[in-house]
């Protein structure tokens, strides 16, 4: 079932949801009527300053204790200004809102400004001990006539002027969007605390990455064994390499070596050597590429 939260408006209490409140009620519904600082039963506790950031004060207030999630919330005449000030704290816990009459202004306008020359001129009227605004007419109610005026309007109390005229607070600015937090580079932390022996390394393996993430082909070296370190070439396949061309986009070519071309013919070995050195490799892990 639903949670109902309705706030009565000027010179009421919560006794005008009485009848609402019995019905709801009876459908297992949870119905709740919180009253406004001075008003209804708290009529004695009227003082002259109170105004609407009071009365949105309570309405917060009774959200927080009363522990309440997902309400509806119910406004009536001028209790709409009360729900839109407080609508900003209370907005996680409400999931609707139910306007009866509501005086809904733009941040910056007062239930005066809305009804223009002629109700102030009425409130004026209505003002009594210098601070202090009896309630309307019956007709104004829409009560004359009805059964209904002899019981609401014993029980209507005046308000403070304060409440009147008092402008809705304008909305606050929305929060700077969150700076977009920048993508971790583990290379480059790496070379933050690696010793300087260890950072040309590093760095060269970091453009290394960065090459072959854009898709470019990158010739990589050939070492012969774990030590990393690079191969011993003959110096006739040194010169013939050096004759290759150099571009990072090519892959090594294999060069083929003619009977016509002695000087690029490797040394002739014999068989107990080519052994020795294919063992050698073997143990080492690695195998020559000519």
């Amino acid at each position: 079932m639903a949670t109902f939260v309705c706030v009565h408006g000027a010179f009421q209490g919560a006794w005008v949801f009485s009848a609402l409140a019995r019905v709801l009620r009876a459908g297992g519904h949870e119905v709740h009527t919180p009253t406004l600082s001075g008003c209804g039963y708290l009529r004695h506790r009227l003082e002259q300053g109170i105004g609407l950031e009071d009365y949105c004060r309570d309405l917060t207030g009774y959200f927080a204790l009363e522990d309440l999630s997902g309400a509806i919330l119910v406004g009536h005449s001028y209790s709409g200004l009360v729900c839109l000030g407080a609508l900003p704290a209370i907005a996680p816990r409400v999931a609707g809102w139910a306007c009866i009459e509501t005086i809904l202004p733009e941040p910056g306008q007062s239930f005066a400004a809305l009804g223009g020359e002629p109700f102030q001129n009425m409130l004026t009227s209505r003002l009594r001990d210098g601070w202090l605004i009896d309630p309307w007419p019956a007709a104004m109610f829409g009560l004359e006539g009805t059964p209904q005026a002899a019981w609401f309007m014993p029980r209507a109390a005046p308000v403070p002027p304060a409440a009147l005229p008092a402008a809705l607070p304008a909305a606050p600015p929305p929060p700077p969007p969150p700076r977009p937090r920048r993508r971790a580079r583990p290379h480059r932390q790496q070379l933050r605390g690696a010793p300087p022996c260890l950072r040309g390394r590093l760095s060269a393996q970091d453009r290394l990455l960065r090459r072959l993430k854009k898709g470019s082909r990158v010739p990589l070296p050939v070492f012969s064994d774990s030590s990393q370190q690079p191969r011993q070439r003959h110096p006739a396949q040194a010169d013939a390499v050096a004759q290759l061309p150099q571009s990072g986009g090519h892959a090594l070519q294999r060069r083929q070596f003619s009977s016509d071309r002695p000087d690029l013919k490797p040394p002739d070995r014999g068989a107990g050597q080519q052994d020795a050195d294919a063992s050698q490799q073997l143990q080492h892990g690695s195998s020559s590429t000519w």
